[in-house]
């Protein structure tokens, strides 16, 4: 690997050699001043021991900042400690990083993660963006009052992924870093499974459907995280963990391995079956499609998917109800019968129509981020997907960026 990649070196050692003992005394100091207050000064001496020792473990390995952001922005954190707005856990964690690249290129003065390609491309898609919002403040005026303004986010969630993608370049150097953030994520991933399990067999709390506007228990959820309370997300991050566990059977060889991997995956996509998830139901033949033609696996393996697939099919026409059956099964573009699932259904054919309606008004720089929504209620203020963004991303961004995005 060439010199530009390489981590840290005596400078950075250095560097942290010195800020962590000076970060310890200025946690000790804050301790100190806080100590006499009671309640609320007991959890910022708690909260600011716990930063400072944070702190510390990532400047001295940068991977455990990657893999801790990860588990906050999955996972979240209890309390207080969770943090409210832009200062939230997961950005404080952020901005750590960020600091440390920042010190790298003070440094070395060397901004070679400007010449990779991913860089490159998001960077030019974060400035295609920019000129579209720019030009939008002079074309795209609203002509009432906004409920919200969702530019704002927009640009946030824009920059800070460009963020992470240059702190991913940075810090993430070796096959072992690959995988252990990998692993790290399925991890993460896997500590919702339990509560999802559980409320399947207790069948849940009363979930609120936001498309069907009324209260629907029988679409399995978790308490957990906000994805794992969402059906569709959770379908969604179940076939992710999917994949994931093959990779690492194919990785460690291991019989445990092999014989643990197999039944993970079938109740995971058990799972994705009672999410009642019509894209995590689709997504789930993809998988199991990639999984049965893969080169190179065993026999046994092979043999294994299709009794997954088979067992599938048995939970499908067996266990799940006749309103689950249909609705994973409705896929028509005429819901005027309206069955099972037909609102959420004609609010996504309605917003993909929309969206490339918007999109041929201005195609080559859009309507600007985050204003495709009140344009959408604007527009099509009688629509029953009115104001809503489309289930569709690509269309998303080239309705509010135009086609350079």
């Amino acid at each position: 690997m060439d010199d530009m990649t390489t981590p840290l070196e005596a400078p950075h050692a250095r560097f942290s050699k010195m800020v962590v003992p000076l970060g310890l005394l200025c946690v000790a100091v804050l301790a100190g001043i806080l100590s006499p207050a009671d309640g609320i000064g007991d959890l910022f001496v708690a909260a600011g021991i716990l930063g400072g020792l944070f702190v510390s473990v990532v400047l001295i390995n940068p991977i455990a900042g990657i893999i801790a952001l990860m588990g906050t922005i999955l996972l979240g954190l209890p309390g207080f400690l969770a943090g409210a707005g832009r200062l939230s856990a997961n950005n404080l964690i952020g901005l750590v990083l960020a600091g440390m690249v920042a010190i790298q290129l003070c440094m070395k003065r060397d901004f070679w993660f400007l010449r990779r390609p991913q860089v490159i491309l998001l960077l030019l898609i974060c400035a295609a963006f920019v000129v579209s919002l720019v030009r939008s403040w002079h074309i795209y005026i609203p002509t009432a009052s906004l409920r919200k303004d969702f530019t704002e986010n927009t640009l946030f969630l824009m920059f800070s992924r460009f963020a992470f993608l240059v702190m991913f370049v940075n810090f993430v150097k070796t096959p072992r870093h690959v995988t252990l953030i990998l692993f790290s994520f399925l991890a993460f991933t896997m500590t919702v499974i339990p509560s999802v399990v559980y409320n399947v067999v207790t069948q849940g709390d009363e979930e609120v459907d936001v498309v069907e506007k009324k209260v629907d228990n029988s679409r399995a959820t978790a308490d957990i995280s906000s994805w794992g309370q969402n059906a569709n997300r959770l379908a969604f991050m179940c076939n992710i963990s999917i994949m994931l566990i093959w990779m690492f059977a194919q990785i460690w060889k291991a019989k445990v391995v092999q014989l643990v991997a197999m039944p993970v995956m079938l109740m995971l996509a058990g799972i994705v079956l009672t999410t009642v998830s019509r894209s995590g139901f689709l997504s789930l033949g993809i998988v199991f499609l990639f999984l049965l033609f893969q080169k190179g696996i065993s026999q046994a393996f092979r043999f294994g998917v299709v009794m997954a697939i088979g067992c599938c099919a048995l939970v499908f026409f067996l266990v799940l109800p006749p309103k689950s059956s249909e609705r994973l099964l409705n896929f028509s573009t005429d819901q005027s019968e309206r069955t099972e699932g037909w609102r959420s259904t004609q609010v996504r054919l309605e917003t993909k129509d929309h969206a490339i309606e918007v999109f041929k008004g201005d195609p080559l720089l859009g309507v600007g981020p985050g204003n495709f929504r009140w344009l959408h209620r604007q527009l099509y203020p009688y629509s029953i997907a009115a104001g809503r963004p489309p289930h569709n991303s690509y269309l998303w961004a080239a309705a509010e960026g135009g086609f350079l995005p």
